[in-house]
Parts: C-alpha cells; structure tokens; sequence
C-alpha cells in the first residue's frame, strides 16, 4: 500500500447495497471475516483511490442500562420497579461486537468515511455512532454522508464526490423514537413477567413489544366488527332488460323486503309484467386518476391484494430484482420522479418485440409521454421497471407475477387518466319503480395495462333515454350484499401502520413473524390477519382493562415526538421527559387493574392446552406434555415441551424455536421418548428426539426406523 494512496471506507446498512456500490466502482475483491463467515468486507482499486465496503446493519450500537435491573419475583412492587426502570440511565453499547472489531482493524488506516445510507434519519444516526467510536478510538477522520434511493451508477459516483455532512439534529430524532421504545418494551415486558408469576399456571409468559400490541389493537378491532355486524338480510328484485338493439342492462328495486311473503308477493307481480318504461335518466362524468407511483407500503399492499404474497416475500423478491437490475428499488418515501429517470428509455425496453408491454409502452410512445408532466423531484424515485426479465429469472413464478405487476403499475402511473360517463337509470315496472346504471368509457386510459382494475363499458347509442320502452327479460329475487367489514389484511396493515408511524415500517415483518411464533395471530391463504382463539382471549382481556396498550397512539406519540426533534420544536431532553410520561400513564392504567388482570390471565392460561401441540404424557407425574412458547428479554422466541401439571411438575425438554412440529408414532430407542418431526419455513424437515435432539447428530440415526405420522 503506497503512501499517496486516498483510503475510503463507505460503511453499509445493507449487503445488497454494498455489493452494487462495489460492483460500480470498479472490480472488487472479497474478504469474509467472522466466526461464521458471515462479515464481507469488499476492496475496489482505482489510484489512487482504495475503496472497502462493509456493510454494519441498521446499528453500530444498542441500548442497555446501565445498571442491572432487579429480577422479577411473586408479589414484588412491580410500581416501584417501573419508575426505577423509567429513571435508570439508558447507555449504548456495541450491537454486533465482530463488526466493531472489523471497524477497530480498519479505522487506523482510513483517510476518510462515507456513510452510505436511506434517504432517511436512519443514516445520519449511523453516522452519530460512528462518531462516538471515532472519540472511543481517538481518531481524527473526515466523515461524509451518501445519501441513496435507487443507486444508479452515475448517482454512487456523484454521492461520493459530494460532501453532506451527517445530521446530528435528525440522529437525535430517530434515538428519541428508538429509546422511547426500547424503554416501553421493557417496562411492559417486566410487568408482564410480575403478573405472570402470581398465575399458577404459567411457564414463560408472552413479552409483547408496543408495536405488536398496536398490531393486535388492529385486529382486534377488525375482528370485533366482523363479529357484532347485525346480519339479518334483506332481499330486492333483480330484473334483467332488453333494448331493441339486444344490449342487457340490469335494474334492481328501490325498495328492499325484509319479509319474504312480501317480495315473494312483487317478484309475482313484476313476473306479470311484458315491457319497463325510461322515467329517468342522469349522467355523471367521472374522472378516475392514474395511480401515484409505486413504494414500498403500496407494493406491499397490491401484492397483498392481487398476488396473494407476504411482506417479507414482497421485500426479499423486490431486493432479488434490484440486485439483478430489473427494477430499481428507493430508500425513501417519497411518491415523486426523479428527474434522473429516464422514461424514454425504459418504455423503449418495454417495446421490445417479445415484451408482453409492446402494444401499451408503443402507444405511450406516440403519445409523446414527457417527464415534466408529472410530479418531479431531484432526490426520489419510487419503484420502476428497468428491463425484462430473462429466461432465468422466469423460472421463479414469485418473480415474474411481481415484476408483471411492476412493469403494469408503471405503464399505468405514466397513461393518462380514466374517463367515463356513469348514467343513472330509472324504469317503471307495473306500480315499482327501480333504478340502475350503466357505463359508457370515453378513454380508458391507465386502466387498459392494470387489469385489476376494470370498468364495465356499454356502447353510447345503446344506452337507454326518458321514455324508452324495455323488454323485460328476466326477473329473480336476490340478496342485498351486507356491507360487513372485510378481514385486516396483510397491506391494509402495512400501510395503516406506515402511516401512523413511518419510523416503523421496516419492524412490521418481523413483528408479525413474533406474533406467529407465540401463537397469538394467524394469517390466511388469502392474506387475512386473524387473532388465534387464545390470542384472541389474551387481547380481549388487556382491551378490557388497559385499552390504552393496544391503541397504535402510543406509537404514533412517539413518532410525532422524533419528528418534533427534528424540525427543531422541542428538545431532546424534553421529548424523552414527556415521553416516559406517557410511558407511566400507561402504565398506571395496566396497574391499577392488576388484580383483575391476573385473574382473567390465569383463566387463559388455564386452559392454555386447548391453544397449544399436545406431545405425549409427562413420564414424571403422568399429566399431558404440550408445547409451551415464550419469548426472553433478548427479544428471541423460544419453545419447549413442558408438563401442565406446573408448578407442581416442572418435566422440560428443548425443541427448535422455528418450524412446524408434526408428533410422529415413533419412540426414540435411545431416549425412549417420542420423536418429533420438524418442518422449517424455507429448509428440509428433520426428526428431533425429545431429550436427545436432532436425530441427524445422532450416532444411532443410521438404526432408526423414523415411522409415520399421526
């Protein structure tokens, strides 16, 4: 290494952005560090510059107190204990101890430091941890922010040649927001565990963090007004007309029938009737916008909605195409072009002769789209397709419904708007009168490359006018739709949550994933978000005492408090002080109906076998042996096989925390206890033997007849 050499290190929160900020700049060698192999460190030579990318994650550093909070034990004074809690002195400490070793090995020889990050607060809070090491580490060095959002080559060369400067005011924000949290979580989790001790029949009790309160809050709801809808049905008549042209326009009563003689009694008389007169007609020109351009929340939610897929599926396949180049993929929230983009271009790829997009990117073309028609700004751009998918990547059916629905979205985004005229028509049946409408689509714009949103359209000189006799073809009795709130759906709750609190939209995955674990929601095949009936008992119970914890305003409170540091209206110190009141308050509101609490709590868990896996009989005491699920302060989800004869019988043996539990016939010959069969999200399944482990890292597997399943 020459003397004259520039060493820049560009520290990443992601890998996939550290190897396209590699792979821009050049040629790049790999080191892989670690204890397992899982720190890559990326080394770029252009003279007299050397580039090392490594990629740290969302944090350099962690909370903690600073001193040891007591442990929790029966009929402590859990009150005192929070103000403790409240109180203590928050310090950071290293999160990922290798990588701020990583960090001490490369620091000594770094000219300077280029923080490449979100167009986000997050960034610049990196950058404030950085800074701290740099004072820890006694060293003097330059440091600089790279802000991105879709990594363009020429915008990495031209972010690391420009000088940003981190923002501390921001970092100050987004520490408000992440300790308020952190502070909140654990006072929860501690008064959690204090009423969990006084139930007898408890092992390992649910810590829940507030945004998963806010997100059983959501459901909760939802599910409450599904469940106390009124459904009697009401029915009206239904009649089917006919013009002299042949076109069929539908009609339905004004009136609707509670009582079945009743519309039993008109169905008969409008049957009687041969011909409906036109005695009104009103017309309404509706002009539908193409949709905003495509982000984060609202990919989540259509692919929710029409694909059928889940957050993480959505992110994981969105980030596989943006490493392959097929789209670009934004670090910010903002629904706006850049004007870096260029449409020209990506609408030529989609002209393509073999592109399925050929007919809708030409006449887009001819049309003369131009980018000053739409909303601009220098530092965005949302989602877009950059080109077509290859044979390879079409394989992956995940993938190519994803990027279809891409290459649509954007197509749509560009088209113009959808124009349509709506005519209300009324006819006169006999004595009733019923009414109708009918749609004529002057230009249907986005709507023609969308088809998930379509509009039914009659030929203009077939609609009917005032006056006009209509041959009655057909006449039936049907039900009115009841208009009963739909189950929560998975992007309906990424967007409600994103909206409330954009601070946390990147958390909501992972949330939900810990709230499956721990068995208190369940999500359909068709992407419906529902509590599981112990859920269902454990939300009910905390909505009837403390309804506070499951409103998503806490959240929100927080947020709006960060936001307040940023823009300079409050403090730091003043947001966290009124932040731990809203903490204690509450608080307060769980506490003072502690007792009722626990006793309803101690009637779930009571019954808490009808929730759980039943595995087999506890060799001890005899009682039955099920699954028990908790989560521990390190925020990890754990489970095992205990007895429900606890206290009195404390039998337990370890299982995996993740994967699907299948009981099998089979007795481990070893062990003598039953042997379970394992089945991971995304690995092979595998035999576990209950006090032995998996039977892969046995030394007996080879004599193991594995059997059959229950």
């Amino acid at each position: 290494m020459s003397n004259d050499d520039i060493n820049t290190l560009i520290i990443t929160d992601n890998e996939n952005v550290a190897v396209q900020i590699a792979s821009t700049l050049g040629h790049y060698n790999r080191d892989v560090f670690g204890r397992n192999q899982s720190i890559n460190l990326y080394t770029v030579r252009r003279s007299p510059h050397i580039y090392r990318v490594l990629n740290v994650g969302s944090h350099l550093m962690k909370y903690s107190y600073s001193g040891s909070l007591p442990r929790i034990k029966k009929d402590m004074d859990i009150a005192l204990d929070t103000k403790k809690a409240l109180k203590m002195q928050v310090r950071k400490v290293e999160h990922n101890h290798e990588i701020v070793q990583m960090l001490r090995f490369l620091l000594p020889n770094t000219d300077r430091i280029v923080i490449a990050s979100k167009n986000d607060p997050y960034g610049d809070l990196v950058g404030v941890e950085m800074k701290y090491l740099l004072k820890k580490y006694r060293l003097d060095i330059p440091m600089f922010r790279m802000n991105y959002n879709t990594l363009y080559e020429d915008e990495i060369r031209d972010s690391l040649n420009s000088i940003n400067v981190i923002n501390d005011i921001k970092a100050d924000g987004i520490e408000v927001y992440s300790l308020l949290n952190y502070k909140s979580s654990t006072v929860l989790s501690r008064l959690f565990t204090a009423m969990g001790r006084d139930i007898q029949n408890s092992i390992g009790y649910i810590n829940i963090n507030p945004v998963q309160m806010a997100i059983c809050g959501l459901v909760y709801n939802r599910m409450n007004e599904i469940s106390q809808f009124n459904e009697y049905s009401k029915s009206n008549i239904n009649v089917t007309l006919r013009n002299s042209n042949d076109a069929i326009f539908n009609v339905s009563s004004k009136m609707e029938y509670s009582d079945k003689d009743e519309s039993t009694k008109h169905l008969i008389n409008t049957k009687d009737e041969d011909f409906a007169s036109v005695i009104g007609c009103k017309t309404n020109d509706i002009i539908v916008p193409p949709p905003k351009p495509l982000i984060i929340p609202s990919l989540v939610q259509e692919c929710s909605d029409h694909l059928a897929l889940l957050p993480d599926e959505v992110i994981r396949g969105c980030n596989r195409l943006y490493m392959r180049k097929f789209v670009s993929l934004p670090r910010a929230m903002d629904v706006e072009y850049s004007r870096n983009i260029d449409i020209d271009s990506i609408l030529y790829e989609l002209s393509k002769e073999s592109s399925p997009y050929k007919e809708y990117a030409e006449e887009l073309i001819q049309n003369g789209i131009r980018v000053d028609e739409f909303d601009i700004n220098t530092n965005s751009c949302p989602i877009v397709p950059l080109r077509l998918l290859t044979r390879s990547e079409k394989r992956v059916n995940k993938l190519v419904r994803m990027h279809d629905l891409i290459c649509r979205y954007f197509l749509a985004s560009i088209s113009g708007p959808l124009k349509y005229v709506d005519t209300e028509i009324d006819v006169q049946i006999g004595n009733q009168e019923y009414t109708g409408h009918v749609t004529n689509v002057i230009d249907h714009g986005w709507s023609q490359c969308y088809p998930w949103y379509n509009v039914d359209s009659c030929i203009e000189s077939n609609i009917p006018m005032v006056g006009e006799t209509l041959e009655v073809d057909r006449v039936s009795l049907t039900d009115v739709p009841l208009d009963i709130p739909s189950p929560l759906k998975i992007g309906d709750l990424y967007h409600t949550m994103s909206d409330r609190s954009n601070m946390i939209a990147n958390s909501i995955p992972g949330n939900l994933k810990k709230l499956l674990d721990n068995n208190i929601i369940q999500i359909s095949h068709r992407q419906n978000i529902t509590l599981t009936p112990f859920g269902w008992d454990f939300v009910k119970c905390i909505n009837d005492f403390a309804p506070a914890l499951l409103s998503s305003q806490t959240i929100g409170f927080f947020n709006k408090l960060g936001q307040d540091v940023m823009n300079g209206k409050v403090s730091k110190g003043s947001a966290l002080k009124q932040g731990e009141n809203i903490i204690q308050m509450v608080f307060d509101s769980i506490y003072s109906n502690k007792k009722m609490i626990v006793s309803r709590l101690g009637e779930v868990y009571k019954d808490i076998e009808d929730y759980t896996i039943d595995i087999d009989t506890c060799p001890s005491c005899g009682h039955k042996r099920i699954v028990r699920i908790y989560e521990k302060s390190d925020g990890k989800v754990r489970r095992f096989v205990g007895c429900t004869n606890f206290p009195e019988c404390k039998e337990s043996r370890s299982i995996p925390a993740s994967g699907r539990i299948q009981v099998m016939d089979d007795v481990c010959p070893k062990s003598g206890e039953t042997v379970l069969r394992i089945l991971p999200d995304n690995n092979k399944p595998y035999t576990w033997a209950l006090g032995i482990g998996p039977c892969f890292a046995c030394d007996r597997k080879n004599k193991c007849d594995k059997g059959k399943k229950k």
